[in-house]
């Protein structure tokens, strides 16, 4: 069969499967992997390839998953979040600040946006205390965090994209002067209209919850300790190696469970390491799918459409944006796109940074009934589907076209 065609159909199953949620996530993707090889005649090889793919996969973000769910679990259960979360009233005020950067800095630590709008979500109940306003808060978090999840290196949409596809001159220096201010131009955006609601309907100042369990160094660290260490490496070349996402993850964590109690470090040991199976097996099957389409001819078959004339740059949006739809996780997104294009000249054709933002901008379209944050935020407020696609699917799709138009900007030179 033709590979076009049969990615076509398998990716419309696993719409099907995970809009009715007819098998888990890992086992709709390794189904779709073995349905594509098999229809695209891969025949013998699909085993070797779906090893492969998961083995990558493991490989690549095991370490830095397993880091964030134990960081997550400790800053939850000694009070940590409510110690960072009252700092940034004390600063900002305003509760739809308050949601909005709180979400956009704990999807760092955490490695996961959805954690972070789960750890933080609790702290928004005590922000406002009218049920409407509140709602309005849990999409506040929730677009801070999607925000900076895709956007910020080296979290694990822009670390996939950019370590599969090995680029030569890549510099994640510059890298992040690009995405660091349209990240922080799109929250100040959504922010500022957010605030100016909030004025009319008569929001007041947020209100620290009184003290803290935690100290403000124990809170922070957790944070601050992987991203200082991150930027040692990046700007120092004698200690280059704490570069590396590796090192600064496995020091947060190190310094959050040294600072912990007993009974904490025990629940995180606990919940952090389930957490961290689940997501891995998620994203391994992702791998998996992502290995044999890149082991089929459908690398060559969107070349050949580019030589035909369709825009190289818009093919990785529209590609990210199909898998987006199809089974809404970002990560599985990145990772299933940036495979395919790695056997594809498109990689070579695009500009490292603009092609790292395509992948992001097609993330972001179209988060619907297939992304388990829409339904996580269906459930927190209560609110109708069509509000829920208002309120979260709109905005984030906006802001994916908005990068694309970035992303022209950046490759074009206009």
């Amino acid at each position: 069969m033709d590979a076009l065609l049969a990615f076509i159909l398998v990716i419309a199953l696993i719409s099907v499967i995970s809009i009715r949620n007819l098998l888990s996530p890992f086992l709709a993707l390794i189904g779709g992997a073995l349905v594509y090889g098999i229809l695209t005649g891969l025949g013998t090889q699909i085993p070797l390839l779906l090893a492969e793919g998961c083995g990558a996969v493991f490989a690549l973000l095991g370490i830095p998953i397993y880091c964030g769910a134990l960081i997550a679990q400790i800053m939850r259960k000694c009070g940590y979040i409510e110690q960072v979360t009252g700092d940034l009233i004390t600063m900002l005020h305003r509760p739809t600040l308050v949601s909005g950067i709180a979400g956009y800095l704990l999807s760092i630590p955490c490695m996961c946006c959805i954690t972070a709008f789960v750890i933080v979500t609790p702290v928004i109940e005590h922000l406002e205390h009218t049920c409407n306003q509140r709602k309005n808060l849990y999409y506040i978090a929730a677009y801070g965090s999607v925000l900076s999840f895709v956007l910020l290196y080296p979290l694990p949409v822009s670390y996939t994209v950019i370590t599969t596809l090995a680029f030569t001159e890549f510099n994640a220096l510059q890298y992040l002067a690009v995405v660091v201010p349209v990240s922080a131009v799109l929250l100040g955006l959504l922010l500022i209209a957010a605030q100016r609601g909030d004025e009319r309907a008569g929001g007041a100042e947020a209100r620290r919850g009184g003290a803290f369990p935690a100290g403000r160094l124990k809170a922070w660290a957790p944070i601050l300790v992987p991203l200082c260490i991150l930027m040692a490496g990046s700007f120092m070349p004698s200690v280059s190696i704490y570069s590396s996402i590796y090192i600064a993850l496995l020091a947060g964590a190190a310094v959050a469970l040294l600072l912990a109690n007993h009974p904490a470090r025990l629940h995180a040991f606990d919940k952090g390491t389930r957490n961290a199976g689940i997501i891995m097996f998620d994203l391994c099957g992702a791998g998996a799918l992502g290995s044999v389409i890149a082991a089929s001819p459908l690398a060559e078959t969107i070349s050949a459409a580019v030589e035909g004339g369709f825009p190289a740059l818009l093919v990785p949006f529209a590609i990210a944006a199909l898998f987006q739809t199809a089974q809404g996780s970002r990560v599985v997104t990145a990772i299933a796109t940036s495979s395919l294009l790695s056997g594809s000249a498109i990689a070579l054709q695009v500009p490292a940074i603009p092609l790292v933002l395509m992948i992001a901008a097609g993330t972001l379209v179209f988060s619907y009934v297939t992304d388990p944050y829409f339904w996580l935020l269906k459930r927190t407020s209560g609110d109708p589907l069509a509000t829920v696609l208002w309120k979260f699917t709109i905005p984030l799709a906006l802001t994916g076209l908005f990068l694309l138009a970035v992303s022209i900007v950046l490759s074009t030179g206009i």
